[in-house]
């Protein structure tokens, strides 16, 4: 099941902005300097020149990670003529998520995904607590009037809920 970062608020608009504050909040630049050697082999850019063109000898420390993730960063880099914070400031941006809008919004595209088969569910991720809130007393309801989210389950635990025998239990025999 794919994973949905959901952001909601009193309107669509309102929602973006929602989702650009905590971006701002989770994302500073230290932590993308530091996060940006993941694909990198966990290596250290803190070390160059931040103005300085992109190292391109960084994708040596590659070889043991994410090669193809960091030549294709390494490769932008040298293209567009990227420094180090211009690759690292790049990677940061916000990539608005589909999942972002008001209530309506939001359980409108969810619905869709579902009805149109393109997922069986979703992972949700909620990283604010507020936004939990508004998710779960203004999504879920609109879910459950299209029927696409359940209002209760038929059995008491997950096992019978799938509609699955309890097996038999059966007792390997010791060597």
């Amino acid at each position: 099941m794919p994973g949905a970062e959901i952001y909601v608020g009193d309107t669509d608009a309102h929602a973006r902005e929602i989702e650009q504050h905590y971006h701002q909040l989770d994302h500073s630049f230290a932590l993308a300097l530091k996060e940006f050697g993941r694909n990198f082999g966990w290596h250290d850019f803190s070390q160059y020149d931040l103005d300085a063109p992109f190292p391109q000898e960084s994708l040596e420390a590659a070889r043991s990670s994410f090669f193809t993730a960091a030549k294709r960063i390494a490769d932008q880099a040298r293209e567009q003529g990227f420094s180090l914070r211009q690759a690292v400031e790049f990677g940061r941006q916000l990539r608005p998520g589909a999942f972002v809008g008001s209530a309506a919004t939001v359980a409108q595209k969810m619905a869709d995904w579902f009805e149109a088969r393109a997922v069986d569910g979703f992972n949700i991720y909620i990283g604010h607590p507020g936004q939990f809130d508004r998710f779960t007393q203004e999504v879920i309801p609109l879910l459950q009037e299209r029927g696409v989210y359940r209002t209760a389950y038929e059995g008491s635990t997950l096992r019978e809920s799938l509609g699955l025998a309890i097996p038999r239990f059966q007792r390997t025999p010791s060597p």
